[in-house]
């Protein structure tokens, strides 16, 4: 799951994002606070983020400086600054960043953010490695329909072949995860793939059917629906 830090000296405030980010992305991050340099790295050491939501200013301390230290160039991290002085709003470049958002934060500018976020970890690598036996065999993400977890083995679907291997849905890497919906405790399914919704399953383009357990059916109709959103803005 996407994990998600934000780092705002306020704490007050660093709840009410939060509180924002969970309202408009249910059940889909994982999602820390902290309120200075110290609290971020404390945080990105315990678990490392895909998102971070960082304040200009923290106290004293630059957050502009901060991510151009910890979070840069090809750190794999989507850095938004966050803050309520608009003369900031050129100095953010000098850090990589995805997007500036001043307070008060407007939920609909917040959600595009994120969504540009996202976009930008989904260019993660294409493929991950899957052990058979004594080979190790690559497996484009994009070519996978869905994976079903069973006993201690994951069966992976992709065109003309089901692919068995020993593991777990926790035990798949983070760009694999990150691509794809997690509708029920033993599916993971491929958003590209989807051809059709319905109240208890997704229909693939390949005629499979993947169940949706009851308490993740919101949580992945409205990942569907966000990705179904970011790929008619891309188009």
């Amino acid at each position: 799951m996407t994990h998600i830090l934000i780092c705002d000296n306020n704490p007050i405030q660093a709840a009410h994002l939060q509180a924002q980010i969970e309202a408009l992305f249910p059940y889909m991050f994982t999602i820390a606070t902290c309120t200075s340099s110290e609290g971020l790295r404390a945080e990105a050491a315990h678990q490392a983020p895909d998102i971070v939501l960082m304040d200009v200013l923290l106290g004293k301390e630059n957050g502009i400086e901060l991510a151009k230290e910890m979070f840069p160039r090809g750190s794999g991290v989507a850095v938004i600054f966050i803050t309520g002085y608009i003369e900031y709003c050129t100095d953010v470049y000098e850090a990589e960043h995805i997007y500036f958002l001043l307070k008060p934060v407007q939920p609909d500018q917040l959600r595009h953010a994120l969504d540009r976020a996202l976009d930008a970890l989904s260019d993660v690598p294409g493929d991950f490695p899957v052990q058979i036996n004594n080979m190790i065999r690559r497996v484009e993400i994009r070519s996978v329909y869905f994976i079903e977890s069973f006993y201690r083995k994951l069966r992976i679907r992709i065109p003309g072949e089901v692919i068995e291997c020993y593991g777990s849905i926790a035990d798949l890497p983070e760009n694999v995860q990150r691509s794809m919906i997690h509708c029920h405790k033993s599916f993971l399914v491929n958003p590209e793939h989807i051809r059709t919704l319905d109240r208890s399953a997704f229909l693939l383009t390949d005629g499979a059917s993947v169940p949706i357990s009851r308490n993740r059916y919101a949580a992945s109709r409205q990942a569907f629906l966000d990705y179904c959103s970011r790929h008619l803005e891309v188009h």
